[in-house]
């Protein structure tokens, strides 16, 4: 990461562009985006989110130009990923609404932004949206099976206490099925999932390796334990030394949460 921890300094080199030189780096704590400008390292934008992600692999994108004075980008808060723009000049950011809340592989040109993106009813597409008339269009779809909304259980945020006072984050599934409907005294089993990396992130799009147990009455727990990026330096770094350690004691403080507060059965762990 070098001196301030600088990440893939992606050098975009536009001639007619006025910040040719644009990367990400997490010197503020979080994957921020900023610019070189007579040899000095400028914000674009600072938040407490994340525009970049691991870089396990080649070819990743999280934001491009439209033009010298606008940018596209992806970025992610609270293991949300949301679509934006960033005036250059103004160093003003604007949310642009959509469904969508698990965005990548972000290309951006004068006409349009083309992303992989899915959200908790929809599975994965490649979409397009128009920066004319600011409407999505779907290219190709990972998937064509048709679910009934009734079946699909969204998850929600769960912000749970984990060891030293800390807090930990994970997307909770409840038990959903159109065909079957347990008595409200009966709680559900809980599975918890811990994803891969170990420094990457689970996302809250339609899975139907998830929604397999949900629609079978298991109440599934996908933890973004500590080390996960999206949650800034600090939160990736407590994984720091600590592998098969941090991981596992917030999977099993995450299944103690929601016991706890009754959405599942009581833990064993």
């Amino acid at each position: 990461y070098g001196d301030h921890r600088d990440l893939h300094l992606s050098l975009r080199r536009q001639r007619q562009m006025c910040i040719r030189d644009s990367y990400v780096s997490d010197r503020n704590g979080w994957w921020n985006l900023y610019y070189l400008q007579n040899g000095q390292t400028k914000p674009l934008f600072e938040v407490e989110a994340e525009f970049g992600r691991p870089q396990w692999v080649f070819g990743m994108s999280t934001y491009g130009f439209v033009s010298a004075e606008k940018i596209i980008c992806a970025y992610t808060q609270n293991g949300i990923w949301h679509l934006a723009s960033i005036q250059t000049k103004t160093r003003k950011l604007e949310r642009i609404e959509t469904d969508y809340t698990s965005i990548e592989s972000v290309q951006v040109n004068a006409n349009m932004a083309v992303f992989i993106g899915g959200s908790p009813s929809q599975f994965s597409s490649v979409a397009k949206l128009d920066l004319t008339t600011q409407h999505f269009y779907i290219i190709c779809r990972s998937c064509d099976v048709e679910l009934a909304l009734e079946c699909v259980s969204i998850p929600q945020i769960i912000k749970f206490p984990t060891v030293d006072g800390l807090i930990s984050y994970a997307f909770f599934y409840a038990p959903r099925s159109a065909c079957q409907i347990a008595s409200e005294s009966e709680l559900p089993p809980l599975i918890v999932v811990s994803h891969g990396g170990p420094t990457g992130a689970t996302s809250n799009a339609l899975s139907l390796n998830l929604q397999y147990w949900t629609s079978r009455g298991f109440a599934v727990l996908d933890v973004n334990y500590g080390g996960s990026t999206g949650y800034g330096r600090a939160y990736r770094e407590r994984l720091n030394n600590q592998w098969g350690v941090v991981d596992v004691e917030d999977c099993i403080n995450g299944s103690k949460s929601v016991s706890y507060t009754h959405l599942t059965l009581p833990t064993k762990a």
